[in-house]
């Protein structure tokens, strides 16, 4: 969200602020009370936007490095005894070997979609000779286990950074759209029922002229004047 946005908000804010502040000038009147009730949702729904736009995605990158820093130690782990295994065999099972091979620095270029059919074939191996891995090449089937289980929190998270970026575009793409219904909300109805008070409360009419102004925030202008009833 822009300054400009920014600043619109915060307007429509303090406008809620001031009418809530004098609750017995016109919660007795149903348009008002309406109109107030739509303002204040409205106002919810852009705070709501503003936070997932705003959301760090940080975090949740982290976590998936984390996540996959996990699985490539269960890969070379795991991995490494199969391919062994399948190497000791008599005769060689050169198919065994060639779907678990994988080094370090391989490993480290591979796609997240390679990463995660990799620990799926070995798992597959693994699984299906826990025994002879287990009594001659010190894997446990917990360990067979864990290198799944990895995989698939893994799997859970490596496109969470990207949704999450996804997430926020399409906040951004609609938050302009209810910062544009907010002030026409006001400049349609409220700045028009209001004008009952133009004369018989001035006072109160003019301090929600002063709230209905934009100030600029952030930028060099002086603010917006309110439009004319």
């Amino acid at each position: 969200m822009d300054d400009t946005d920014r600043n619109s908000v915060a307007m429509a804010k303090t406008v809620r602020t001031y009418m809530n502040n004098s609750p017995a000038k016109w919660t007795a009147i149903p348009a008002f009370v309406a109109v107030m009730g739509e303002l204040d949702t409205m106002i919810e729904d852009i705070d709501s936007s503003v936070e997932k736009q705003e959301a760090p995605t940080k975090g949740i990158t982290q976590d998936k490095a984390a996540a996959r820093t996990a699985l490539e130690e269960l890969i070379l782990d795991v991995g490494g005894a199969v391919f062994a295994l399948a190497n000791s065999l008599q005769p060689v099972n050169h198919a065994m070997a060639a779907d678990v091979a994988v080094n370090p620095s391989a490993l480290d270029t591979m796609a997240e979609q390679q990463v995660n059919d990799l620990a799926m074939r070995i798992y597959e191996h693994a699984n299906v000779n826990k025994a002879v891995l287990t009594s001659d090449f010190d894997v446990s089937a917990t360990r067979i286990a864990e290198l799944d289980a990895a995989r698939v929190t893994f799997q859970g998270l490596k496109s969470n950074p990207r949704a999450a970026i996804s997430g926020k575009a399409g906040e951004t793409a609609t938050l302009p759209e209810k910062i544009r219904e907010v002030k026409s909300l006001l400049r349609l109805r409220l700045d028009k029922m209001m004008l009952k008070f133009r004369t018989a409360d001035a006072v109160f009419y003019a301090g929600y002229r002063s709230a209905r102004v934009i100030v600029d925030r952030h930028g060099l202008g002086g603010g917006e004047t309110p439009p004319t009833p």
